[in-house]
């Protein structure tokens, strides 16, 4: 596939998937999200994405993922 970032992807360590993970969680808690939804989907390859960019904090991931899925 052409332009899939999977192919030269770098694996995450266990520490930057629980990072993550915390992110999804307060995410989802934070926006009322519950069940399995295309909402949850995204909020969840939103955070990957950011991850793969560099951002590893879970309050940063939570605040700017939360903030992108909010209606004004």
């Amino acid at each position: 596939m052409d332009g899939d970032r999977r192919d030269n992807a770098q694996p995450f360590s266990a520490a930057q998937i629980d990072a993550m993970n915390q992110a999804f969680r307060e995410t989802c808690a934070k926006l009322g999200l519950t069940g399995s939804t295309p909402v949850i989907e995204l909020v969840a390859i939103r955070i990957v994405e950011l991850a793969n960019a560099g951002e590893l904090d879970p309050g940063k991931l939570t605040e700017i993922v939360s903030s992108e899925f909010v209606v004004p």
